[in-house]
């Protein structure tokens, strides 16, 4: 009888998710047409090391199992965090594991405290991890504004800290600097991405601008769909870099994201402007709240927990071509370029990293071999 009650249920929820999707998907979230480059070379594909941990989870494999995988895929790099090595030997451990199942290391990013220590020698670790794991490109967050600066902002007595504001910001890219002159001494490409924080200093195209000038060293990785949590489109800022950068893009993060239309938790763009404004207190649900508030509890069974942008949009994590965001677009341009780079899936806080790992590099696939 309960087997019979959860299978009701299950069957009732997964046709209420068609029903918001098939009445809330604008235009741009609905199914792209099928952009692929003209090129000679082949770019290649790479998978968060942490996705592929979770979907061993869900599939109950061994590490080795789930490197094998990945390989049957198509996946040939990994990207992983450099905050879980903090010595030589799991880190070697691990290289000795990819080796073997012929992946290698995309990337590793590592996040920084830069606003308050620039001299933060944690630079010197993230170069080392690069080393043992031959990674293409590390990545520096070089840390985020603090929590008082972010609200002095926000005030509508114009007082903006300003002055608190530019010295963190000063510090972040004198961190930046040191670090890619270390790393060239090594021989490591570091790049920076857009990141989807409101504390960031480096969420939209002004923010990575004013890294890039200050620092010629660093180059872009540009990740497809940060750019939308400050309501910027990801292929103008493609095309921003290309043409004030040229030749700094140099690795890719494909982070598609669903947006549905309407897809907005209930009461959020209320409560974003009246929290601005200094106010407080409880919504009055209405009919269309709690409507909305339901078909987010469905949207996030289907796909996960979504990242709310600065505009009150929620963004739902989802397999690549699958979502909102430009990508075969993007694609399609960076061939025409010449990249020849890693395509490197991602989304965190996805419902099955199974089915996002195995349905985006499909997706890649293609775009890889331009067939």
């Amino acid at each position: 009888m309960g087997y019979i009650c959860l299978k009701v249920l299950l069957m009732q929820n997964f046709q209420r998710a068609a029903t918001v999707l098939a009445h809330r998907l604008p235009y741009s979230a609905k199914p792209h047409s099928r952009i692929l480059p003209q090129r000679g070379r082949e770019m290649e594909i790479a998978v968060f090391y942490h996705h592929l941990r979770e979907a061993a989870r869900e599939q109950q494999l061994t590490e080795e199992e789930s490197l094998a995988w990945a390989r049957s895929l198509g996946i040939r790099f990994v990207e992983l965090d450099g905050s879980e090595f903090p010595d030589d030997r799991e880190a070697e451990r691990l290289a000795g594991l990819l080796r073997a199942a012929d992946l290698g290391v995309s990337s590793i990013y590592m996040t920084y405290d830069w606003q308050a220590r620039p001299e933060d020698l944690k630079q010197l670790r993230q170069i080392r991890l690069g080393q043992i794991f031959g990674a293409r490109h590390i990545m520096p967050i070089p840390g985020f504004y603090t929590e008082e600066q972010t609200a002095q902002e926000e005030r509508t007595d114009g007082q903006q800290g300003l002055p608190d504001r530019q010295l963190e910001l000063q510090n972040m890219i004198r961190g930046m600097e040191s670090l890619c002159a270390e790393a060239e001494k090594a021989g490591i490409d570091v790049t920076m991405e857009d990141f989807d924080n409101a504390r960031s200093p480096i969420r939209n195209m002004d923010g990575m601008d004013a890294f890039l000038e200050a620092v010629p060293a660093l180059s872009v990785t540009l990740d497809t769909g940060n750019f939308r949590y400050s309501a910027e489109d990801a292929l103008a800022a493609f095309h921003h870099f290309e043409e004030k950068f040229p030749g700094r893009v140099r690795h890719v993060h494909c982070k598609d994201r669903l947006i549905p239309d309407g897809a907005v938790d209930a009461g959020v763009q209320q409560e974003v402007g009246r929290t601005r404004q200094g106010e407080r207190g409880s919504l009055r649900k209405s009919g269309e709240e709690r409507q909305v508030q339901s078909e987010s509890a469905a949207l996030r069974q289907l796909y996960g927990e979504p990242l709310i942008a600065m505009d009150g949009a929620a963004m739902y994590p989802c397999a690549v071509g699958k979502g909102s965001m430009p990508i075969p677009q993007i694609l399609a341009e960076l061939a025409a370029k010449g990249y020849d780079g890693i395509l490197s899936m991602e989304f965190f806080g996805a419902a099955s990293y199974t089915d996002c790992i195995r349905e985006s590099a499909a997706f890649l696939r293609r775009f890889a071999a331009g067939v």
